[in-house]
């Protein structure tokens, strides 16, 4: 899971909401300290908020794009006299500056799940030169120097800190690499905008010097190891806290993990360096009591503590899970579900007796999830990961949890590790617990649908069901009724006009987008309303026209999920005819050609809208001049590629159709089905080649997007998303038998009956809607129509219990989401296209779906 799941995951209890916190509710809270300098309140200083930060400019001044800036890191209990000083400091040399705002968020920046590129940091220094740089570091190291603190990972240190220095932008600007939007500044060299790396590493962009005093420091870093120290060969995670790495030690393989002193925060009041300490000596005492890893070595370097422990031989148990259920085939026999069911429960009884030895030694393990328990081969079981382990008799109440693994109300840390197992014991067989963090009335619906697929006996769903029931529960909770009127009421119920950063509750990406975008903005719920028969109230239709008419021309995104082309699409969908011109204005030529390649983000996205108005020559002109650029970015300008060619490995969210070349080769059909020319199908076809590398085939006989680790079936970056394109390609070229045969494959993964997930770009909603999308290119079977159905009937095993009627879990499944890509409108969505009158419409409900095709060329075509 991405660490911005976690992030978001802080300020309430059902949506994912920015953790930033305002100076009210900060105010209102008498154990959050509140910081503000003491100098600058009525010195003429021009004070602002951004986020969590509060700026602070000098008055008459205009801060610079980007230059050198100084980061200052502090703790909690000395931070506002660091504040102090610094602001002084600012206050007599005129420096803009700007700083967290309260304790709240600085907890934030220091703790383990924290952003590791801006982890620490408090203050930020802009000097305007080098000299003044200098000075400030000079004259601040002074009174400062050897404050405790964070190392900022992007910065070179001043000294011992806590100065830290990096050369980077001032102002805020984006740009879009691979569909990502980066911070940027601006190359000196060339004047373009290019990425603000924020690597965990110090950085200086090629067309900077770096200045002597700057130079000494970077001199006088020692980079060697201590005496004996493993020999690192690969890394395994990364956070806040420090990193686990593989290595080597005496021959031996081992597994080396790095604690950064006065990072990875803990709510207990432990950093980094402590909890690994703590966990040392918990492994010491357990040896040879507990199947845990030997501790091999210990050493300190550079002030962070590493520890070398035994390799354990094995795979984590969620690994084992995601690579062996039958629940991730297309289709399993009996015989295949029986054999999983009694080797998984061999391994839930060798964990219950490990978990026991571990209780009979005194200590408790505080954080036990399958990501945590390595299973070998003969279905022994060692435990890992102990530093949250606390004694048996302790009454410390539970610091940190895996969603739908902890029960941080239980007082008792042996209950809290009983109810971890039993959460372990539903996982194998269901990998949905997640969902129980946020309503465990959920627990019996997901016992009885293990307990169904796996064939366990009714002693076991009555043992299961009892010990994850809530305790204020003891009659079943009656599933929530999932129809396009309920989805539909709640979404409306859930609206949020009151706000002004977003109208919806959805994924955290909102919150670097436009707030009425396609994807997870605004418009994409509207759509999904409208296509189930709601239209928006005038106060919502007044926000979104309020939202679009607050975009600079300058900062606007245009891409079809992320900003103006999707928004366009929607606007003329939903009769905003004014709006729709003011977005259309956005798209002019010189504005796009700087975008990148993939659907969503990028080019293709652009052409797509364009051509919603394909009456317009002007716009199959530029959606043409847009292939020619994509051609030759894809390397698309000859024949497919050899056989032997590399195949490319997507990386997360760049791949299929909205992050790879069928993005393109979506727009060449298009192309091609309003003007007749083949040499678009010919360019669609070499497209389709680029995203076909991608695929493998399962043993099963489904195909999917292999990302090297794991396998995707789904919509946005996963199978279903070419075999979408693919079906309309052979629509036009229906004897390609080889495409035919991976469209089938394509059509047996989709098919599969189980998904963790319910939203439209990576669960449930998308595999329906693409197989519901068949039907339109001709491509649809009997078979078709029942895996769609049987997906649709199936949301109600995703779906919450909400006042009026039912939410959705998004992406990361630590909160509900309301937007189309992950949450609540993409299943309504799924839903209305199924259903009359959306299912008898020529017209496709989002615009990368296929209209009912008609031959190429012909006036019903190009209308």
């Amino acid at each position: 899971m991405e660490p911005i799941f976690g992030r978001f995951a802080t300020r309430d209890r059902v949506f994912y909401d920015a953790p930033g916190t305002d100076d009210a509710s900060a105010e209102a809270d008498g154990n959050t300290a509140v910081y503000a300098p003491t100098t600058l309140t009525s010195q003429g200083w021009r004070h602002s908020r951004r986020g969590p930060w509060s700026v602070w400019l000098p008055p008459a001044h205009r801060l610079p794009e980007q230059g050198w800036k100084v980061h200052i890191t502090a703790l909690p209990d000395a931070a506002g006299t660091v504040l102090d000083i610094a602001s002084r400091y600012c206050h007599r040399h005129t420096i803009a500056f700007k700083h967290l705002r309260d304790e709240r968020a600085l907890a934030a920046v220091l703790a383990k799940d924290a952003d590791r590129s801006g982890a620490g940091k408090f203050i930020t220094l802009y000097p305007p030169s080098e000299r003044s740089l200098e000075h400030c570091l000079v004259s601040l190291d002074e009174v400062l120097g050897g404050e405790p603190g964070p190392y900022v990972l992007s910065d070179l240190r001043w000294n011992a800190g806590p100065l830290f220095v990096r050369y980077g932008a001032f102002t805020d600007h984006e740009v879009l690499v691979d569909g990502d939007a980066l911070p940027a500044i601006q190359d000196l060299r060339t004047g373009k905008w290019v990425p603000d790396q924020r690597t965990a590493g110090f950085h200086i962009p090629p067309w900077i010097e770096l200045p002597p005093f700057l130079q000494r420091q970077l001199d006088a870093l020692g980079h060697e190891p201590p005496p004996g120290f493993p020999e690192i060969t690969g890394a395994l995670h990364y956070s806040n806290a420090g990193g686990v790495y593989t290595g080597a030690l005496d021959g031996a393989e081992v597994i080396v993990k790095e604690a950064r002193p006065f990072a990875g925060w803990t709510p207990d009041g432990r950093d980094a360096v402590e909890r690994l300490r703590d966990e040392e000596r918990t492994l010491r005492a357990l040896a040879g009591r507990v199947r845990v890893p030997a501790v091999r070595a210990a050493f300190e370097a550079h002030g962070h503590r590493f520890v070398a422990l035994e390799r354990v031989p094995g795979q984590p148990l969620d690994r084992l899970v995601a690579t062996t259920s039958p629940l991730t085939a297309a289709a399993a026999t009996p015989a295949e579900r029986r054999a999983y069911r009694d080797r998984m429960l061999q391994v839930l009884d060798a964990l219950r007796r490990e978990v026991t030895r571990l209780h009979a030694a005194g200590v408790t393990h505080g954080d036990l999830h399958p990501a945590n328990v390595m299973v070998d081969a003969d279905g022994s079981v060692s435990l890992l990961d102990l530093e949250m382990s606390l004694p048996v008799d302790s009454r410390a109440p539970a610091v940190l949890g895996a969603a739908g693994f902890s029960r941080p109300d239980e007082p008792d840390p042996v209950r809290r590790d009983a109810h971890a197992l039993a959460c372990i014991e539903l996982y194998v067989f269901l990998p949905m617990t997640s969902l129980l963090a946020l309503q465990p009335a959920k627990a019996d619906a997901l016992v009885t649908e293990a307990a169904a697929v796996f064939d366990l006996p009714r002693e076991w769903c009555e043992r299961m069901s009892a010990r994850l029931r809530p305790a204020d529960s003891a009659a079943r909770h009656p599933a929530p009724v999932v129809s396009i009127e309920r989805v539909a009421e709640q979404l409306v119920a859930d609206a949020t006009p009151e706000r002004t950063d977003r109208l919806w509750p959805g994924d955290p990406r909102q919150f670097g987008q436009p707030a009425f975008s396609l994807g997870h903005g605004a418009l994409g719920v509207a759509v999904a309303l409208d296509a189930g028969g709601v239209a928006l109230a005038p106060e919502l239709r007044s926000w979104v026209s309020r939202s679009i008419a607050h975009v600079s021309t300058g900062q606007a995104r245009l891409g079809l999920m992320d900003g103006a082309a999707g928004a366009l699409w929607a606007c003329r969908r939903l009769g905003f005819a004014d709006e729709a011109t003011a977005l259309d204005e956005y798209l002019h030529d010189d504005a796009v050609g700087s975008l990148g390649s993939d659907l969503a983000t990028g080019l293709p996205g652009i052409g797509i809208a364009l051509l919603d108005e394909p009456d317009s020559e002007r716009n199959i002109e530029r959606a043409t001049a847009i292939i020619e650029i994509l051609r030759e970015r894809w390397g698309l300008l000859g024949h497919a590629a050899p056989s032997g060619a590399p195949s490319p490995v997507p990386s997360r969210r760049h791949g299929g159709l909205m992050g790879g070349a069928s993005g393109t080769a979506l727009l060449a059909l298009r192309v091609f089905e309003l003007t007749g020319e083949r040499r678009f199908l010919e360019i669609a076809r070499r497209a389709l080649d680029v995203d076909l590398r991608t695929l493998r085939r399962d043993a099963d006989g489904s195909v999917q997007v292999d990302q090297g680790w794991r396998m995707l079936p789904y919509l946005a970056h996963g199978s279903a998303g070419v075999g979408l394109v693919l079906a309309r390609y052979l629509a036009h070229e229906p004897a390609d038998d080889e495409l035919r045969v991976t469209l089938h494959g394509i059509i047996r993964a989709a098919s599969a009956p189980f998904v963790v997930q319910a939203g439209l770009f990576a669960g449930r909603a998308g595999l329906a809607l693409f197989l519901h999308s068949l039907e339109a290119t001709g491509h649809a079977s009997a078979d078709t129509v029942r895996a769609r159905d049987h997906h649709l009937g199936r949301m109600t095993l995703h779906a919450l219990d909400a006042p009026v009627g039912a939410r959705f879990v998004g992406d990361g499944m630590l909160r509900a989401s309301c937007d189309l890509a992950t949450g609540a409108a993409g299943v309504l969505l799924a839903l209305a296209s199924a259903s009359p009158p959306a299912s008898n419409s020529d017209q496709p409900v989002l615009p990368f779906l296929p209209p009912v095709l008609v031959p190429a060329g012909s006036p019903a075509a190009r209308g």
